[in-house]
């Protein structure tokens, strides 16, 4: 074998979280009043959490974000899919 017979230690599988369209889907969840989703940032969420993080803290705090536009990552524009 490639490992010259050695066992690996860790076997894994992962979870790639992107969406249908690439992009993150933040916001409020539909039909669930005072529950929020911040996810499907695709392998770049490590570099997008702090941004993420201050708009959904913004998001929780004072019902909108200041530092980032929020609509091209709102979960409603599934809904013509049917997927919400």
């Amino acid at each position: 074998t490639a490992l010259g017979g050695l066992q690996p230690h860790t076997v894994q599988a992962c979870y790639w979280p992107e969406t249908g369209d690439g992009l993150p889907i933040i916001g409020n969840i539909p039909n669930h009043p005072g529950a929020f989703i911040a996810t499907g940032h695709s392998v770049w969420g490590i570099l997008q959490g702090p941004s993420t993080g201050k708009a959904v803290a913004e998001l929780l705090m004072n019902g909108s974000s200041a530092c980032l536009d929020l609509s091209p990552f709102d979960p409603l524009r599934f809904q013509r899919y049917r997927f919400i």
